[in-house]
């Protein structure tokens, strides 16, 4: 990453949430750590799951991935909303009288998803402006209250092949009294405008197909929902529960991932298991130990969840096999 252009902005964003019977686009986790906002994807990004942008909703087609493409990732907690999106253009301009005919990021928020055909109280727009020198933030329907207590940042990227923006909407102003809470729906919509001859906007390229006029119409952004985090990503339930004693049987049992589309398995009796323990990867959710379990003894084990490329490790788990002393018959 190219540190030149790095700046970081103070502003905010009002929410508040609701829950409705729509189809949901995607689902957002909770953050276990809180990011860093500096335009770096940290690790503290690993808890959220990967969205491209793939419709040209407006405009040229983009001619490859290099010329325009998008990513991007979002988390929550009981304090602030983080988007983090992921831009490779080979030609950024920023030399318009409107941003929007610029090279630029638009998010789309609709607080309590309660997809209206027209912009109300809750319901926002945003523009983040790749600028090299000083990056910019709009907000087009709520003026500045709207863009109080946001932190945000704009970063080239140090291969020059694009932008990444990360940005905080702190939920204090939207919510008033009420708190996000898993379960929760949102309107969302990331959009990204692309300038390549610094002649007007030449695409306007969409993590959705049909919201060219979501610019105007809030009905047209995706639905979101608040979920929880690591907890629902990593296998869980353990059987035999963890700690358990006087287990007899071979047979190990969880509940997967919600992402999970296979699984690592670990067993011994090792309580760090590692490369000695693999058992292999399977899809099944249960495991039984083919050598037989030893009286008396305590065995670790840990299911690392595969989902496509990502893999989320597990907790390590335990048991206690029952004691064969002293028993009568």
């Amino acid at each position: 990453m190219c540190r030149k252009s790095i700046y970081l902005i103070t502003v905010v964003l009002a929410l508040g949430l609701a829950r409705y019977a729509f189809a949901v686009d995607a689902e957002i986790p909770t953050a276990s750590t809180a990011p860093v906002v500096d335009g770096i994807k940290e690790d503290a990004w690993s808890a959220s799951k990967e969205n491209k942008c793939l419709y040209a909703v407006s405009g040229d087609k983009p001619k490859s991935a290099a010329d325009l493409s998008c990513n991007w990732w979002a988390m929550w907690d009981s304090d602030n909303f983080y988007v983090f999106v992921d831009v490779n253009d080979e030609d950024l301009q920023n030399d318009s009288a409107q941003s929007y005919e610029d090279d630029s990021v638009e998010i789309y928020v609709d607080i309590g998803n309660d997809k209206q055909d027209s912009y109300g109280g809750d319901d926002y727009q945003y523009r983040v402006a790749w600028n090299s020198e000083v990056p910019e933030i709009e907000e087009h329907y709520h003026s500045t209250r709207s863009l109080v207590g946001m932190e945000f940042i704009v970063r080239k990227t140090d291969a020059n092949d694009g932008y990444t923006l990360e940005i905080k909407f702190p939920w204090s102003a939207l919510l008033k009294d009420a708190k996000a809470a898993i379960g929760d729906l949102m309107g969302f919509t990331i959009m990204i405008n692309d300038d390549d001859a610094g002649s007007g906007r030449d695409t306007q390229f969409s993590w959705q197909e049909g919201t060219a006029d979501a610019w105007s119409n809030p009905s047209l952004f995706g639905t979101v929902k608040l979920v929880g985090g690591l907890s629902l990503i990593k296998a869980s339930s353990p059987k035999p529960s963890n700690g358990a004693e006087g287990v007899l049987a071979e047979l190990i049992q969880w509940t997967a991932g919600v992402n999970a589309k296979s699984h690592n398995v670990y067993f011994g009796t090792n309580p760090t298991p590692g490369d000695d323990e693999f058992r292999g990867n399977q899809t099944k959710t249960e495991y039984k130990y083919p050598a037989g379990l030893d009286p008396n003894t305590t065995y670790y084990w840990r299911v690392d969840e595969v989902n496509d490329a990502s893999l989320w490790p597990g907790d390590v788990w335990s048991f206690t096999t029952v004691s064969l002393t002293g028993t009568q018959f």
